[in-house]
């Protein structure tokens, strides 16, 4: 059964994978490289979806400032530990 979590941004992902699968058929110098652009890119890509949000949000009138608010996630359990080990692909 899919949840809201599941499906609600189905079509951002469709649009970030046609964009990593992209970056796969590229010639590259060398894995870092690649690493180094497909991180880009999914910084970029998650960025442009926040902006969207803060954009479609009424009461936000400075969405970039909103979103230079928003720490860096470097650890999933920063979400919710308990809503994490429930969730794990």
């Amino acid at each position: 059964m899919s949840n809201e979590r599941d499906i609600h941004f189905r079509g951002f992902a469709e649009l970030l994978a046609n964009d990593l699968a992209a970056l796969n058929s590229r010639q590259w110098e060398s894995l870092d490289d690649y690493i180094t652009v497909k991180r880009l890119l999914i910084a970029q890509r998650t960025y442009d979806l926040v902006l969207f949000i803060f954009q479609n949000d009424w009461f936000c009138h400075n969405p970039e400032h909103k979103i230079r608010q928003i720490p860096d996630l470097t650890d999933w359990n920063q979400l919710n530990p308990e809503r994490n080990e429930a969730s794990q692909p």
